[in-house]
């Protein structure tokens, strides 16, 4: 069995600008697609011809045709940093840690009313792997301002007109009819969205959790209840202390009443 997308033609209109994208639905095939079926076509329809105006190529490219982030989303969550510019994000001034690439940056906005939670809460990923040589073997691909609380990561969704929908979240909080998903990543995140699923990200599998209580914005959402779930990578199989996190934030889910399902993941 084989899960394909078809794509719709539509037009995203972001910060007075629109942009030609492809909404996605998930469809199965009972026979396997073409290779690079979707990096294919949005180069035919030259959908990214406008990105380019940005200087946000590549890394939209990471979200949108690697990940399948919809654009309208990766453009209101992401945006390119120098390294300087990060370095300064990330409160880095010792020269051992401070990063020598640019990347990407996504950051949030607080639930309750759609406003930026400030230039130094978010995620960063160099387009290198970072690494301090005093206490990084492999190095890292994702970093956090020093300082800020790495508490619940919730992005920015479009509305109809592709500007900032301020009451999402407090839409999706009052409902409990939808469902929520927690993942790692704001990449993750902007997948999940793309779908119709409200999905909240941690920055890290262990970032639910601060000195033996759960961070201030990830409790407040299990206390709400409803269907919950959690998908982290398929690699838990393999590292005990992912495995280990889930097994914890299970745990605390349910001291406030909350099941938590455990999205498994076919790896072969």
């Amino acid at each position: 069995m084989n899960l394909l997308i078809k794509l719709e033609t539509v037009d995203v209109r972001v910060q007075g600008k629109v942009w030609k994208h492809y909404r996605i639905e998930p469809h199965i095939l009972t026979s396997a697609p073409p290779k690079d079926w979707l990096k294919q076509m949005q180069v035919t329809e030259n959908t990214l011809t406008q990105v380019a105006e940005v200087n946000l190529n590549k890394y939209l490219d990471d979200w949108v045709n690697e990940s399948g982030v919809n654009l309208g989303i990766a453009l209101l969550n992401i945006e390119g940093l120098t390294a300087e510019e990060a370095n300064e994000r990330l409160g880095r001034k010792n020269p051992i840690k401070k990063v020598k690439t640019g990347g990407w940056w996504c950051g949030g906005v607080n639930w309750r009313n759609g406003q930026p939670m400030g230039n130094r809460f978010g995620q960063f990923k160099p387009e290198i792997k970072h690494i301090d040589p005093t206490t990084d073997k492999e190095g890292l691909k994702y970093l956090s301002a020093s300082g800020v609380g790495a508490d619940a990561l919730f992005l920015k969704m479009p509305d109809q007109n592709g500007a900032v929908d301020k009451d999402y979240w407090k839409r999706v909080y009052e409902d409990k009819s939808q469902i929520i998903n927690w993942t790692e990543g704001g990449k993750k995140a902007g997948s999940g969205l793309t779908i119709d699923i409200p999905t909240i990200a941690v920055f890290g599998v262990w970032n639910f959790i601060s000195g033996g209580e759960l961070n201030h914005e990830v409790e407040i959402w299990l206390k709400r209840g409803g269907f919950q779930f959690l998908s982290f990578d398929s690699d838990y199989v393999d590292k005990p202390s992912c495995r280990e996190a889930i097994k914890r934030f299970c745990q605390e889910a349910k001291k406030l009443g909350t099941t938590i399902k455990i999205v498994t993941w076919d790896s072969k």
